[in-house]
């Protein structure tokens, strides 16, 4: 349906009907609802994958350190910021 009001909007060289008006609002507001809806998604996800991450870099750090000090250390040699929840 988008790609006819599309072709019909482009096609049209007289006064636009009310009809085709009120087609193109309501495509644009169904795709500016989806694109809210992926926005958010795209968010939640950043957020996931984030935490993921960190958790993974806190996982190394501990591997390669003894004490809590050092994986914090080994964490800041890399530039990485996976201990920001404790403070460090």
């Amino acid at each position: 349906m988008d790609r006819d009001i599309v072709e019909r909007l482009r096609a049209g060289t007289g006064p636009i009907k009310p009809n085709l008006i009120d087609a193109a609002a309501d495509t644009i507001e169904r795709l500016r609802a989806r694109v809210g809806q992926l926005e958010a998604d795209a968010s939640a996800l950043a957020e996931r994958l984030t935490a993921e991450l960190d958790a993974a870099r806190r996982e190394v750090c501990s591997l390669e350190a003894d004490t809590t000090e050092d994986q914090w250390e080994y964490a800041r040699q890399r530039g990485w910021h996976c201990f920001k929840e404790t403070g460090k």
